[in-house]
């Protein structure tokens, strides 16, 4: 991901930094994507990915992407959260609200698009 082996010794240091967050690395990847996507017609596309798997369980991304609508290329992050899946959840699934379900990152990803492309946009 550095470009090279320098490269990845200074990403390896930035993301073990304490003063580096997660969060300021997403809000600023969103920033930029926004400023590409001005004046175009933007697809919002959603899906998570296993970070780390542990048996049931783990450690995903979930990852908003703009794309051009015209000729499919990324425009960059619009937004993106961390999980920490645990197995054994299936029974309470059903009693539980939809806002502290994991599924419910599907539905706030449309909501994070405003911010990104202020045209056309489609989330998928």
């Amino acid at each position: 991901m550095g470009g090279n082996r320098a490269g990845e010794l200074r990403l390896t240091r930035l993301l073990r930094n304490e003063a580096f967050s997660c969060e300021e690395m997403l809000a600023e990847a969103a920033r930029r994507t926004s400023e590409r996507c001005m004046g175009q017609h933007v697809l919002a596309i959603q899906d998570t990915t296993v970070v780390r798997s542990e048996g049931g369980g783990g450690e995903y991304l979930h990852a908003v992407l703009a794309l051009n609508a015209q000729d499919g290329a990324i425009l960059g992050l619009i937004d993106g959260c961390f999980l920490e899946r645990k197995g054994g959840r299936r029974a309470a699934r059903r009693s539980t609200p939809i806002e502290e379900k994991e599924s419910f990152r599907w539905l706030e990803g449309p909501s994070k698009r405003p911010r990104c492309a202020r045209g056309q946009l489609r989330s998928l």
